[in-house]
C-alpha cells in the first residue's frame, strides 16, 4: 500500500493554497469578532452545503476532480477501524487538527501545542508501521477513489 505522491512544486500548491485559506478564515474570524471559530461539530446544513459546493466547484474546474494521490487499495475492516479511530482520537482531543493547529497554536495554547504533537505523532507511528508492512500483499481490498469515499466522509462528519 503506497499512501505518499511524488512531490513536486505543482503538486504542493493545493496544499498550500488550502492552508492558507484556513490561515485566513481564522484570522478574519479572530480579528473581527474577536473570537476564535465554533466547535467543528457538524451541523446538517455544513455537510449539506459542503457537499453540494464540492459538486458545483469540481463542475467548474475540472481540475479540481483530480488528486495527487492515485486510488488507494485498502481492505474495508483497515478503512473501518481508520475512520474509527478518528472520531475516537478528535472526541479525546476536543477539537480537530484545524482548531488545535492552526487556531490553538496561533494563541500560544500549551494544550494544543500537546494535542499537534500527539496528532503528529500518531501519524508518523502510523505512516512507519504501514510502510513495514508495504510488501504484504492484501487480500479483499477495494481499490477507492474521491467519489465512492464520498459516502464515508459524510458518514464520519455527521
Amino acid at each position: 500500500m503506497i499512501l505518499s505522491p511524488e512531490i513536486s512544486p505543482i503538486s504542493i500548491i493545493p496544499p498550500l493554497l488550502g492552508g492558507v485559506c484556513l490561515g485566513l478564515l481564522s484570522l478574519s474570524r479572530l480579528s473581527s469578532s474577536g473570537e476564535m471559530m465554533n466547535s467543528a461539530t457538524p451541523r446538517l446544513w455544513t455537510t449539506t452545503s459542503t457537499v453540494i459546493s464540492a459538486g458545483i466547484l469540481s463542475k467548474l474546474f475540472p481540475v479540481l476532480r483530480t488528486t495527487a494521490y492515485d486510488d488507494i487499495n485498502i481492505s474495508f475492516p483497515v478503512l473501518i477501524t481508520s475512520a474509527v479511530f478518528l472520531a475516537v482520537g478528535a472526541k479525546l482531543g476536543r477539537g480537530s487538527t484545524f482548531g488545535n493547529g492552526i487556531q490553538g497554536l496561533g494563541v500560544s495554547s500549551l494544550a494544543s501545542l500537546v494535542h499537534v504533537g500527539t496528532f503528529m505523532a500518531a501519524g508518523m507511528i502510523t505512516a512507519t508501521s504501514l510502510s513495514l508492512g508495504s510488501n504484504i500483499p492484501e487480500n479483499k481490498s477495494t481499490s477507492l477513489d474521491f467519489a465512492s469515499s464520498l459516502p464515508l466522509v459524510i458518514s464520519a462528519l455527521g
